[in-house]
């Protein structure tokens, strides 16, 4: 298993990405009638009738990847509107002429309206390439709009990955900006498909009494400017929400404005559209689901339709307001009561449906997911049908997960947007749901690397048969215009350097390589059980912070590929950090699979680097049964399996238990860990910063007692990091061991007399671990704490001293603390430490597995 973290400046969207509340940047620059308020405070309405250029512009997905509908707004409509669009910037020589509409509002006894719209005008761009980019320009009202880029829908049932934004429940706020603003920066970081906004748009029914007249429907016009840097590139799919109910109506049905709107496939209020491997099925959560009603109908025609060809769409999501799982007392819904939201008024038994004939129908057709909003906050269910029916497991699922994330600007600060990708791999990190697809499982043009079942272990590789350059490692020093390289060959008389450059013909730049070799386990007549590969370690210099670089190693009369990778960025800078978070790997089939995910998902995004923390090879562990100690050739295995990652990007370590040499009687680290890896400082605990994170290694199988030489300096690095936090915001400490998780296998919890008992270390309080070191953590403001060596994932609230809980990831006192620790090795599924007792709901935030899935 893997956690992607992605630690920026502004506000995560997403708490399943954990992050700081650092201030950012919030205006939208270039978009008309859009101020920048503060968090609480509402957004100036826009008045459309001031703005003659195309505004409110919103894509839409038809069922078809060959098609995108568009929408926009213009304050007149006597002049040419249209759209021009193409597979080029300058190429834009298709057509697509708009229809047009206006609509009135709230007409008092003289016949005046209170609210006239804007012209809003709908087109169809066709003839599109599924899966290219497109770009367009709006010609409508006598002006023109930017030419804006586009992605089509892949084709349906194509493998491509499917990146979506999930949000719900925004309103025009400063919030609102504030999580249009992190769309559109992590839109910039990588491409997305589309979104689904699940239903409460921009509350203009709430807009009455104190908040001025009804002729405030100019919110709609507020909150559809607000969007459009999103809604103009993406195609902005919604369904309805209670506050899309218009004033006059006396049904809960959801009204007429809501379909004037926006422009969806079918009747707008439920439908659904397929983006390649995903199937996605909007339904109105206000009105009857019933067997026998029109909706009900039509949704079990539909998930019949699309579960006859789960073959070509692996994925089948159901989108809505409303959901039916989510605990929290104000909005809260539960499966199997008599009630259906009865905090908003509707106290029927089993409201239309929703309870029995909806759920019956998740479940009979295999829905996967089930997105909703309503509630305004995060929170994602287990495998779950009929209330007590549970899977506390993602693989083989039996029943759907329910995600409700409902605050994309409204009342709650605590959970924005959830970004979704659903591939045909599976999912490293639940932080993204996934559900367990079959998947290619080969890392191809990497020597003596096999694909054997999950449980199975690779074949071990001889580095004396690999005469190229192998087991290619990049690592960060602390220098952003630097990067060291490590690689090995199995000879040493030849050139040994590699060239470097901002260009991949453009290598004018080269770094000579030091060689040194190793052997071990000497018999009584002075041989040895193994001996190393010739292993090169060189620095390239004066590199471009932040920019794209090209290298090529030339050794041993061998070359490898031109490869590329990113410089870390200039410190302090508020580049987003995209960052990899694993550790306890091992040489096995689940091992690989760890490594060809990160692939994928480093062709999708560019990442800065990988911070493994702990439990590389389990090369100490090959004795016995499982061979004699020879097979330190287990490194080797290691090294050239992670290959395809770690020449691409600086790969980042802290040394586990498992580090620990065979021939050694203390704790301490072993020497061959320190062979093999090129870190800075002393390689077992140091610091290095990219961009605006300091990151921070420490050694936990060595005293960090405030008297101990990694005590002593631990302190002294977190308090001149801690002096510049204006420049370094995000203070990150990794290391292998967790003072924090539930696990009874391998469980760790600060205030006991124990420290990981389970692995022998029955001292009280070893070396400063729990008082020392957990008091520098809080003294210095530490933001995350990321370990490994428990095989599940688990992530904390804000905790210090055990029970001082901060229930809460808003001005925080205390580190979270995220354990993610299967990226290969076996998974330790053995229930509650129950030295937690009453204690393990009170701190963890996610239990065990909530955010991870194995292999």
């Amino acid at each position: 298993m893997l956690l992607v973290l992605v630690l920026s400046a502004v506000v995560c969207s997403s708490r399943a990405e954990y992050s700081y509340s650092i201030p950012y940047e919030k205006t939208l620059s270039d978009y008309d009638g859009i101020s920048s308020p503060d968090a609480g405070d509402e957004i100036d309405q826009m008045d459309v009738q001031q703005i003659s250029k195309p505004n409110q512009i919103r894509l839409s997905f038809t069922d078809d990847p060959t098609e995108m509908a568009i929408t926009w707004t213009t304050n007149d409509v006597n002049h040419l509107n249209e759209v021009r669009y193409g597979l080029g910037e300058s190429n834009l020589n298709n057509t697509a002429t708009s229809i047009s509409h206006q609509y009135q509002w709230d007409e008092d006894d003289d016949g005046n309206y209170a609210y006239t719209s804007g012209f809003i005008h709908e087109a169809l761009m066709v003839n599109l390439v599924p899966g290219a980019i497109h770009f367009y320009q709006i010609y409508s009202n006598g002006k023109t709009s930017d030419v804006i880029r586009f992605i089509a829908a892949p084709k349906k049932g194509s493998e491509t990955p499917v990146n979506i934004f999930h949000i719900a429940d925004a309103g025009t706020f400063g919030t609102s900006v504030m999580v249009t603003a992190d769309m559109m920066k992590r839109m910039n970081q990588q491409d997305f498909h589309g979104l689904v906004h699940c239903g409460d748009m921009s509350y203009a029914d709430k807009y009455n009494g104190s908040r001025g007249d009804f002729a405030t429907q100019k919110v709609w016009d507020t909150w559809g400017q607000m969007v459009e840097p999103v809604a103009s590139k993406m195609a902005y799919m919604t369904s309805p929400g209670n506050h899309e109910i218009d004033v006059y109506e006396s049904t809960r049905e959801n009204g007429t404005i809501y379909q004037k709107r926006f422009i969806m496939p079918g009747n707008e209020k439920y439908y659904s559209f397929a983006v390649g491997m995903v199937q996605f099925v909007s339904v109105n959560s206000d009105e009857s689901v019933d067997k026998e009603s029109t909706q009900g109908v039509w949704l079990e025609d539909t998930l019949r339709e699309i579960n006859e060809n789960r073959d070509k769409f692996p994925w089948l999501v159901v989108f809505q307001h409303r959901p039916i799982y989510n605990s929290n007392a104000n909005h809260g819904n539960w499966s199997g009561q008599n009630t259906y939201d009865i905090a908003d008024g509707w106290p029927e038994a089993d409201y239309d449906g929703w309870y029995t004939a909806f759920e019956n129908l998740l479940v009979k057709y295999d829905v996967d997911l089930l997105l909703a909003g309503h509630v305004h906050q995060y929170e994602r269910s287990w495998p779950v049908k009929g209330r007590d029916n549970v899977q506390h497991s993602y693989n083989d699922v039996t029943a759907p997960v329910h995600i409700s994330c409902g605050h994309a600007g409204k009342d709650l600060v605590f959970t924005m947007l959830l970004v979704l990708v659903l591939s045909a791999v599976v999912c490293s990190s639940r932080a993204e749901y996934s559900y367990s697809i079959p998947y290619e499982k080969t890392l191809s043009d990497y020597d003596g690397i096999s694909s054997p079942d999950a449980g199975d272990e690779i074949d071990q590789m001889d580095v004396q048969q690999i005469s190229k350059p192998n087991q290619i490692r990049l690592s960060f020093t602390d220098d952003p215009t630097e990067m060291a390289i490590t690689w090995t060959t199995n000879d040493v008389n030849h050139l040994n350097e590699v060239r470097y450059g901002l260009g991949e013909s453009n290598l004018n730049n080269t770094a000579t390589s030091i060689s040194h070799q190793y052997q071990w386990d000497e018999d009584d007549d002075g041989n040895y059980a193994y001996t190393s590969g010739f292993i090169h370690e060189a620095l390239m210099v004066n590199l471009v912070p932040g920019a794209i670089h090209f290298y090529q190693i030339y050794s041993n009369g061998k070359t490898s590929d031109v490869i590329r990778f990113i410089a870390a960025p200039k410190k302090g800078s508020e580049t987003p950090v995209n960052i990899f978070h694993i550790a306890d790997a091992g040489t096995f089939g689940t091992s690989v699979m760890v490594t060809a995910d990160m692939m994928k998902r480093m062709n999708q995004q560019d990442f800065h680097g990988l911070v493994h923390c702990g439990d590389m090879s389990y090369a100490d562990k090959y004795n016995g049964s499982r061979g004699d100690f020879a097979t330190q050739k287990v490194w080797d295995t290691w090294g050239q399996m992670v290959e395809p990652v770690a020449s691409k990007m600086a790969y980042m370590t802290s040394p586990g238990n498992h580090e620990i040499d065979v021939y050694e009687s203390t704790r301490e680290n072993g020497t061959i860990y320190q062979k093999r890896f090129i870190m800075p400082g002393n390689e077992k605990y140091y610091s290095f910063a990219v961009g605006m994170v300091q990151f921070v290694s420490v050694n936990s199988d060595e005293s960090v007692d405030k008297e101990s030489t990694q005590g002593v300096w631990l302190e002294d690095t977190l308090r001149e990091i801690n002096e510049n936090r204006d420049k370094f915001p995000w203070l990150v400490v990794f290391q292998h061991r967790p003072i924090y998780n539930s696990n009874a296998n391998h469980g760790n919890w600060s205030g006991q007399n124990t420290y990981d008992i389970a692995d022998g270390w029955p001292e009280a309080d070893y070396d400063g671990w729990y008082t020392a070191f957990e008091n520098l953590l809080v003294k210095y403001d530490v933001d995350l704490l990321l370990a490994g060596h428990v095989h599940q994932y688990e992530r904390s609230w804000p905790v210090k001293g055990r029970d001082n809980v901060q229930h809460s990831y808003n001005d925080v006192t205390a580190p979270v603390h995220i354990s993610c620790g299967h990226a290969g090795k076996d998974l330790r599924s053995s229930g509650i430490n129950a030295e937690y007792g009453e204690h393990h709901q009170n701190y963890l935030q996610f239990q065990p597995f909530l955010q991870c899935c194995w292999y």
